[in-house]
């Protein structure tokens, strides 16, 4: 950094991003992370990219799907993220907080003085399964009872969300609410793309009591995920983990 390195180089936060050491973030940011117009990548690969000030959203947007919460803090109070800011996909930091479920990093933003959400019933209604608040999911179900199926239209792979924050009694919910246990999704980026189901997800990390859940609702054992052709058993193998209920690793499986 000192010998001229530019700091707002997206390649490097998306190295980094994954874990949960922010060190890298500090150092970037002190030497001027999202001040300016400047980034690298753009006049190297001939394209428009979206600036310095994009990052930190990017990074934001992050950090509160993924609970990394030190750096939301870190983000909004070192950074100089934009509390009220729109995201890439369109949304407000806060609305993206409030829809998955992420409290800690609502009140967060909150603190750093985000308002809002301005939300409709059906992201109200994921907001509840969510966070497994059953008051809510009831009330707005008995004013709107048709908001089931729009918001599964919406929300497809809600119960995969509620497995990847390990929150069982929202993954009960969701399910009760009529959510596909067996939707294929993503639990990375707030988008839909059918990649790999609950299960795959649960066995993956290891939850045997998640695991157990699924199966009791009726996830499916021998769906393959999109992108590896796998079955959850073979997430459990892969990830060294051996979960008795989805029966005994492929052969020749680790």
């Amino acid at each position: 950094m000192e010998a001229g390195a530019n700091p707002n180089d997206g390649q490097a936060l998306y190295n980094r991003m994954f874990g949960r050491d922010d060190d890298h973030l500090a150092l970037l940011l002190e030497y001027g992370l999202g001040r300016g117009d400047r980034e690298p990548w753009s006049s190297r690969l001939g394209v428009e990219l979206e600036g310095a000030a994009g990052l930190l959203g990017d990074q934001l947007g992050w950090a509160i799907l993924h609970d990394h919460n030190a750096r939301v803090a870190l983000l909004l109070r070192g950074g100089g993220a934009a509390p009220d800011g729109q995201l890439r996909g369109g949304r407000t930091p806060l609305e993206l907080a409030t829809v998955y479920g992420k409290t800690e990093a609502a009140r967060l933003l909150r603190a750093a003085g985000a308002t809002g959400p301005d939300l409709d019933a059906v992201d109200r209604l994921m907001a509840a399964g969510m966070i497994a608040d059953r008051p809510t999911a009831a009330a707005l179900l008995d004013e709107h009872p048709e908001l089931v199926a729009a918001a599964v239209a919406r929300h497809p792979s809600a119960i995969l969300r509620a497995t990847g924050a390990g929150n069982a009694d929202a993954v009960r919910l969701l399910a009760e609410l009529g959510f596909d246990v067996n939707a294929l999704g993503r639990t990375d980026l707030p988008i839909e793309e059918p990649w790999e189901t609950a299960l795959h997800e649960a066995a993956g990390a290891g939850n045997g009591d998640l695991v157990t859940l699924l199966l009791g609702l009726g996830a499916d054992p021998t769906v393959r995920d999109n992108r590896f052709g796998s079955t959850p058993a073979d997430w459990a193998a892969h990830f060294g983990h051996s979960i008795s209920e989805l029966g005994p690793p492929p052969r020749g499986r680790a």
